[in-house]
């Protein structure tokens, strides 16, 4: 340790010392060193606090109201988050429309078919024209739903 360190530490040590004793009544006058006048005012300082402070201990009403008004404080500093609820409103009202968009997209493949304009069942290798546009239409109708529940928030 270098010196400084070791003095600062020595004032430590001292100025623990001497708040001890004042808290335990032994002694009432600061005793520091002429020279050292950091620890005399330090010491100074401890003995203003003792005599500003009263001695007597707090009733239990005055407890209470104490750490009421410290959960108060700490509520309002640090407000904590809510917890999540996996069937909250927004979760429902997500999974109800996952559940309308699946059942749109069946609906479309069973009824698209039926639109063709053969008779009976046809044997081309493409989707036929009208097909492809309801599957389009579709998709952007499922598309929109899908936007307009996202800026609903």
């Amino acid at each position: 340790m270098t010196k400084s360190m070791e003095d600062t530490k020595k004032l430590d040590d001292e100025l623990a010392d001497f708040t001890d004793r004042i808290l335990g009544g032994e002694i009432t006058e600061p005793n520091s060193p002429a020279g050292d006048e950091k620890l005399l005012h330090l010491e100074q300082t401890v003995l203003h606090l003792n005599q500003s402070f009263p001695h007597r201990t707090l009733d239990e009403r005055t407890i209470k109201r104490m750490q009421a008004d410290m959960n108060n404080r700490r509520r309002k500093i640090s407000p904590q988050d809510r917890p999540v609820f996996w069937w909250s409103q927004q979760t429902r009202q997500r999974f109800g429309l996952a559940f309308a968009a699946v059942i749109l997209a069946i609906a479309g493949f069973l009824i698209i078919p039926s639109f063709s304009s053969g008779k009976g069942i046809s044997a081309s290798a493409g989707l036929h024209p009208l097909s492809v546009g309801l599957l389009v239409l579709l998709v952007g109708v499922l598309l929109l739903v899908v936007w307009l529940a996202k800026s609903r928030k």
